[in-house]
């Protein structure tokens, strides 16, 4: 499959298709572009708390007939603030923000680039036996350092007005945020996740654990004091404190960007008891295309993972699941599969 894929990509020429591309179903396959993601991830929301019968799902329900319901995500190279707006006069309307650089990936390579690898947002990992028998590593880790890097990257922010291309949005009126991936991960590790909270609030929670020195009752497991050495649970420990202090920024341009506007904010993985990802918002809107006994296949190729997920459509006209298949966890799939020598796969 993957050496197709690539002798799909690498060979693509409109005038000049191989037997591949005339007989795949890639044909015509694209870059999704950051709209189209949030987008599938609104409608990923929506469908996922269509049935539920839990207080979020109703939440969700409620502020969706509103056109109140935000879809966030931060993935590995982009991120989507997605309210379902529509463009005017070309833009759209400043609460919606695409981000082409402000992945969890590309935020950590765009720190490594402008310190020439010196900087003060990452961490050394070592493990706990270790961290027990040898003395820790020097950390250059500093949250002021690390937040002054943050806010000295360029944002690259498309389809918005030119005088705030480079800002984060203003918040929605009323609006519920939904925010998950990356997002869910430093918002767990903050002590925030799965509770809704007004977003001035989250933002005071985040600011309250990165004031932290040490632990306490409230955060035992782990803080993120100056000098931060982390012991290796095979997340990327190097990385958690950074993603903490993203998530401040982020919240903290937002919340100045709005005065007198209130909005909630819950981060989450799952909604109904179901994995939250945009690609369930694929499969909703390819539903009316599959038959009775036939499945959809949807395949996610980001820039830190490969996944690939189904969904049946049962013979009694009801959907099952979205199921996972399978996980690569080492990357773009085309990068890290890549041979030394050239391969060609005969249909």
């Amino acid at each position: 499959m993957v050496a197709a894929m690539r002798q799909y990509f690498e060979e693509w020429n409109p005038d000049q298709q191989s037997d591949v591309q005339r007989r795949t179903r890639f044909k015509g396959m694209q870059i999704m572009p950051d709209e189209n993601e949030g987008k599938f991830a609104l409608l990923a929301i929506k469908s996922l708390a269509k049935s539920g019968t839990d207080d979020l799902s109703k939440l969700i329900r409620e502020k969706a007939d509103q056109d109140l319901l935000v879809a966030m995500e931060q993935g590995g190279k982009s991120l989507q603030i997605w309210p379902g707006q529509d463009m005017v006069d070309d833009v759209f309307p400043e609460e919606t923000g695409l981000y082409s650089n402000l992945g969890n990936n590309a935020i950590r390579d765009a720190l490594k680039e402008a310190a020439k690898g010196e900087t003060s947002c990452f961490n050394p990992v070592v493990t706990a036996e270790d961290r027990k028998t040898k003395p820790l590593p020097e950390s250059a880790f500093s949250k002021d350092a690390c937040r002054a890097e943050l806010r000295a990257l360029q944002k690259y922010r498309h389809d918005s007005d030119e005088s705030v291309s480079h800002e984060m949005p203003k918040l929605l009126d009323g609006g519920l945020y939904v925010a998950f991936s990356t997002f869910y991960w430093a918002a767990s590790n903050a002590g925030i996740a799965k509770k809704v909270m007004p977003v001035r609030e989250a933002l005071r929670k985040v600011k309250a654990f990165l004031a932290k020195e040490q632990t306490d009752e409230e955060h035992s497991n782990w803080v993120c004091p100056e000098g931060h050495v982390a012991t290796k649970s095979g997340a990327p420990d190097e990385l958690l404190c950074m993603q903490i202090l993203a998530l401040e920024m982020m919240l903290e341009e937002m919340v100045a960007k709005s005065e007198g506007i209130e909005a909630d904010i819950i981060f989450h993985k799952k909604i109904n008891g179901k994995a939250l990802s945009w690609t369930v918002g694929v499969a909703e809107m390819m539903k009316p295309t599959i038959g009775r006994g036939h499945q959809i296949v949807v395949m996610d190729l980001g820039s830190s993972s490969t996944k690939i997920f189904s969904m049946m459509r049962n013979l009694d006209d009801s959907w099952s699941d979205m199921t996972s298949w399978g996980k690569n966890k080492d990357g773009d799939i085309l990068k890290t599969t890549q041979p030394k020598e050239s391969m060609r796969l005969l249909l």
